[in-house]
C-alpha cells in the first residue's frame, strides 16, 4: 500500500474511534438523563400524591352530597304533595260541611231579625 492509503486509513480509523468515543458519550449522557426524568416523574408522584387524594376525597364528600340534595328533595316534594292533599280535602270539607251549615246558619239569623223586626212592628202598631 502506498502511503496516501496509509494516511487515509489511518484517518479512518481515527474518525471511526472518535465516533465511537462520541456514540459512548451520548449513550451515557442519555442513561443519565433517563434516570433524572425516572426520579423527577418519581418525585412529582409523590407530591401529587395528597393532591390526588384530597381530589378523591372532594369527589366522594360531592357524591355524598348529591345523594343527601336527592333524597331532601324527595322529602319536599313528598311534602308539599301531603300539604296540597291536605288543602284539597279542607277545602271539600269547607264546601260540604261548613258552607251547607253556614247558609242554614245565615237563613236562621235572617228569619231571627224578622222576628225581631216583625216584633217590633208590632210594638209600634199596637202602641
Amino acid at each position: 500500500m502506498d502511503t496516501l492509503g496509509l494516511v487515509f486509513l489511518g484517518v479512518i480509523a481515527a474518525a471511526s474511534l472518535l465516533q465511537a468515543i462520541a456514540l459512548v458519550v451520548i449513550a451515557r449522557e442519555g442513561l443519565r438523563a433517563t434516570r433524572r426524568l425516572d426520579a423527577f416523574a418519581e418525585r412529582v408522584g409523590r407530591e401529587l400524591q395528597p393532591a390526588v387524594a384530597d381530589l378523591e376525597q372532594a369527589s366522594r364528600n360531592f357524591t355524598e352530597l348529591s345523594d343527601i340534595a336527592v333524597l331532601q328533595a324527595r322529602r319536599v316534594d313528598a311534602l308539599v304533595v301531603e300539604a296540597v292533599d291536605q288543602i284539597e280535602r279542607a277545602g271539600d270539607l269547607l264546601r260540604d260541611v261548613l258552607l251547607p251549615s253556614a247558609g242554614r246558619l245565615m237563613m236562621a239569623a235572617a228569619a231571627f231579625r224578622g222576628l225581631r223586626k216583625g216584633l217590633q212592628l208590632f210594638r209600634r202598631w199596637r202602641g
